[in-house]
C-alpha cells in the first residue's frame, strides 16, 4: 500500500479514520486501472454498499455512519413535520406525537407543557414506554465531524440541559405517580439499572448529582413508615377545640356540638378523602367504568360520602319532632356552612348541606323552614348558600378560585373533567396527541393536587369525626319525606 505521508483523519472524538481513507483511496486506485473511470453507485441498504470492505473497516463504517436496525435510531430533534407536530395559526402546540412531546419538554420545554405530559401521560402511552423514551432522549448521540471546541460546547450545553431536565422529569413522575414504582416492579428495576450503570460508569459529578436523588426517591417508595416531615403547618399550635360543657350522649350532636367545631371536623373528614384519590382515578372518567371500583375507589368513597352525609343531615332533622330543635339544627347548618366558606375555605361540606336542605324533604317542612327565615341573619346565609351552589357550578368555581381553598367542591372539578372528555377526543384526526384536550385535564389535576396538599390544622374530635363521617349511613328518603309530611301537614 502507499502511505499518506504524513497526513492523519481523525473524527472529533478521536477515532482514527487514517487506514480506512488509505485502504479506500488505493482500492478507488485498483479498480480504476482495472474497470475504468468510476461510477458513484449506492444501494438503499447501506449494508450492501459495505460488504467489500473487510471486516474491521465495516464496524468502523457502521459505527460512524450509525447503519443500526431502525428501532435503535435516535428519533429525537428532528424536524417539526406536519406528520408529528401540530400548531395552531397563532402557533400554540395542538398536536404531537409522543416522542415529539418528550423532546419538547426535555429541550426548551415550559412547566406547562410538562405538566400536561406527566399528568395525562397514561391515556395515551403507558410507564413503560415513557420510561424507555426518557431514557432514549438522556443519550443524546454526538454529531459527527464536530471539531473538538465545538463538541466541547454541544456536551457542555445541549446535552448536559437535556440531562439534567430528564432527571428533573424523573423525580416528578416518581412524586406524582409513585404507585407506578410501587406496582411495577419491572418499571422500578428498569430505572433504578439505568441511573446505577450511569453513576458507576462516569468520573462526572454533574452526572452522580443528577442520579443520586432519583435513586434516593426510589428507595424512599420501599420504606413502610416514612419519617415526617416537619412543615411550617406543623409548628402551628391548632386552635383549642370548643367542647360542650357536658356530652350528652342521647342528644342529637347537631345540637350539642359547636357550628365551629362541626365546622372543622367536617373539612378535616373532606380534606382526608380528597388526600386519598390517585391521579389515575381521575383519568378518562374511570369512576365510570364497569370496573370502577378497581380504578377509582376513592371517587367513589366521594360519592357514597356525599350521599351518606346528606342522609345523616336529613334524618337528624326529621327525627326532631318538635319543631323548635328542628329549627335549631338548620340554623346550625348554615351557621356550619358559613364558617366552611368563610372562615375555613371548605367548599365540600357547604355543598352538602346546600343538597340536603334543598330537598323535597326540607321543602316539606315548611313551617320549619318559616321559621328559620324569620332571621334576617339566616335567612341571608340561605340565599349565600344556594347563589354559590348554581346547577352549572359557576358560582362556586369562582369562589375556589378568588379565595384560598383549602377544600375543593369536588363534583365541580369532576364535572370540568366530564365535559372535558365528552368534549374533545384524546387525538386529533391525524392520529397526533390531543394536546390542547389534554391541556385542560391537566390544568383541573393539578389544582386537585394542589389542593391535597394543603393543610388543616385543628385537633380531630374522634366521636364527632366519626358521626360525620357517616360512613356506611344509609336512609330512605322516601320514607323521610313522608316523615315530613307527616310532621307539617299541608293545610288548605
Amino acid at each position: 500500500m502507499s502511505s499518506l505521508g504524513n497526513i492523519q483523519v481523525k473524527l472529533s472524538d478521536g477515532r482514527d479514520l487514517t487506514e480506512l481513507f488509505q485502504f479506500l483511496i488505493e482500492e478507488n486506485a485498483r479498480m480504476e486501472e482495472e474497470y475504468g473511470e468510476p461510477i458513484d453507485i449506492l444501494d438503499d441498504d447501506l449494508e450492501r454498499n459495505l460488504e467489500y470492505l473487510p471486516e474491521h473497516f465495516r464496524e468502523l463504517c457502521r459505527d460512524i455512519f450509525t447503519v443500526k436496525s431502525k428501532d435503535s435510531v435516535y428519533k429525537f430533534d428532528e424536524p417539526d413535520l406536519p406528520c408529528n407536530v401540530e400548531f395552531s395559526p397563532d402557533q400554540e402546540l395542538v398536536g404531537a406525537t409522543f416522542l415529539k412531546l418528550i423532546e419538547k419538554i426535555t429541550d426548551e420545554g415550559t412547566t406547562e407543557l410538562s405538566n400536561i405530559v406527566f399528568y395525562t401521560f397514561p391515556i395515551y402511552s403507558s410507564p413503560k414506554e415513557l420510561l424507555e423514551a426518557l431514557i432514549w432522549r438522556h443519550s443524546v448521540p454526538s454529531p459527527p465531524l464536530m471539531s473538538a471546541s465545538e463538541l466541547k460546547a454541544f456536551q457542555t450545553k445541549k446535552v448536559r440541559s437535556i440531562q439534567s431536565k430528564v432527571a428533573s422529569l424523573l423525580k416528578k413522575w416518581i412524586k406524582l405517580w409513585p404507585m407506578h414504582f410501587k406496582e411495577q416492579k419491572g418499571i422500578k428495576a428498569m430505572l433504578q439499572r439505568f441511573l446505577e450503570d450511569l453513576r458507576d460508569s462516569t468520573t462526572d459529578p454533574f452526572t452522580k448529582t443528577n442520579c443520586k436523588p432519583i435513586l434516593q426517591s426510589l428507595a424512599s417508595l420501599d420504606e413502610e413508615e416514612k419519617e415526617n416531615k416537619c412543615t411550617f403547618g406543623d409548628l402551628r399550635e391548632p386552635p383549642p377545640p370548643q367542647l360542650p360543657k357536658e356530652i350528652d350522649f342521647k342528644m342529637e350532636p347537631l345540637l350539642l356540638w359547636s357550628p365551629t367545631e362541626i365546622a372543622r371536623q367536617l373539612s378535616l373528614i373532606e380534606s382526608d378523602m380528597l388526600k386519598a384519590v390517585g391521579i389515575g382515578e381521575l383519568l378518562s372518567r374511570n369512576w365510570e367504568k364497569n370496573d370502577r371500583e378497581t380504578l377509582a375507589p376513592n371517587v367513589l368513597a366521594i360519592s357514597k360520602r356525599f350521599s351518606g352525609c346528606r342522609g345523616l343531615i336529613l334524618n337528624a332533622i326529621i327525627s326532631q319532632s318538635d319543631m323548635n330543635n328542628r329549627v335549631k339544627i338548620i340554623k346550625k347548618l348554615l351557621e356550619v356552612a358559613t364558617e366552611c366558606l368563610t372562615a375555613i375555605f371548605n367548599f365540600e361540606s357547604p355543598f352538602i348541606i346546600n343538597s340536603a336542605l334543598k330537598s323535597d324533604t326540607i321543602r316539606a317542612l315548611d313551617a320549619t323552614c318559616k321559621e328559620v327565615k324569620k332571621s334576617a341573619t339566616h335567612r341571608g346565609m340561605w340565599q349565600r348558600l344556594e347563589e354559590i351552589y348554581d346547577s352549572n357550578f359557576t358560582a362556586v368555581r369562582q369562589e375556589m378560585v378568588t379565595n384560598p381553598c383549602k377544600v375543593p367542591c369536588f363534583l365541580a372539578l369532576r364535572q370540568e373533567l366530564n365535559q372535558n372528555d365528552i368534549r374533545r377526543k384524546d387525538r386529533l384526526e391525524s392520529g397526533l396527541i390531543n394536546v390542547l384536550k389534554h391541556k385542560s385535564t391537566a390544568d383541573v389535576l393539578e389544582r386537585i393536587t394542589n389542593y391535597q396538599q394543603q393543610l388543616l390544622v385543628f385537633h380531630p374530635i374522634k366521636i364527632l369525626y366519626q358521626y360525620l363521617k357517616a360512613q356506611d349511613f344509609q336512609c330512605d328518603e322516601d320514607a323521610l319525606f313522608r316523615q315530613a309530611k307527616i310532621l307539617e301537614p299541608v293545610t288548605n
